[in-house]
């Protein structure tokens, strides 16, 4: 479908941002898990930090420890039932994204680039709560991807704690990778397909794309005698 975009097949050279959620977090997937957390975490930051804050998740949930899940795997928009204390309000709730980490959740709420909105106090702890009652324990936090400026304040001192991300810092990570590291062609790819999204949502305008591969620098060859 991404190849399809990028060549203008499917109309207009734009995403909605579920769409860009999409194929962001699919794409994410497709990674070894080690590099999947290592993005995501590399690019969170609390609200009122203008630099990155990647040892956030470690310091909320703890490490994941031997035999315990540590798998990069989203669940998109999953319909949970709500908490106790919301049942009179609605018949469910549906976070953008949930990934589990060790022991521990994090609910992922994303919006468009630049745009934020939609992102409420009251929707975030609907979300938390019915987590919450699904999973029988407190170990979630919240992932806010391109709040809104207004919301940034009360972000800070909340419970559950919460962590934003910016489309951006997600870009200038992998591109990161991409210029410091010899990576496996196919994990490079992978990469160059995030940077694609990343462009035609108008999030950054590193690369010249005229097509999925067109204007991307080559994959750098592995080195001999490594091992994995």
């Amino acid at each position: 479908m991404l190849h399809a975009l990028l060549h203008g097949k499917l109309g207009e050279r734009t995403l909605t941002e579920d769409a860009l959620s999409a194929i962001v977090f699919g794409r994410l997937s497709y990674l070894p898990d080690e590099l999947a957390w290592e993005i995501l975490l590399r690019a969170a930051r609390p609200a009122d930090q203008a630099k990155p804050d990647p040892e956030w998740a470690e310091r909320l949930f703890g490490i994941p420890g031997p035999g315990t899940e540590d798998h990069f795997a989203p669940q998109l928009w999953v319909s949970l039932s709500p908490g106790p204390a919301d049942r009179e309000d609605r018949d469910r709730v549906e976070p953008d994204i949930l990934l589990r980490r060790g022991d521990a959740w994090i609910v992922v709420e994303a919006k468009a680039p630049r745009k934020g909105g939609g992102q409420t106090k009251g929707q975030l702890g609907r979300e938390y709560r019915a987590l919450q009652h699904r999973e029988k324990h407190e170990r979630i936090g919240l992932l806010l991807v391109e709040p809104p400026e207004e919301y940034r304040a009360w972000m800070e001192n909340m419970e559950p704690p919460m962590r934003m991300v910016r489309w951006s810092d997600l870009a200038d990570v992998i591109q990161s990778l991409r210029d410091d590291r010899v990576l496996p062609p196919p994990q490079d790819r992978i990469l160059a397909d995030l940077l694609a999204a990343l462009d035609i949502a108008e999030v950054t305008s590193l690369l010249p794309m005229n097509g999925l591969g067109r204007g991307l620098p080559p994959c750098r060859p592995l080195p001999t005698g490594r091992t994995s």
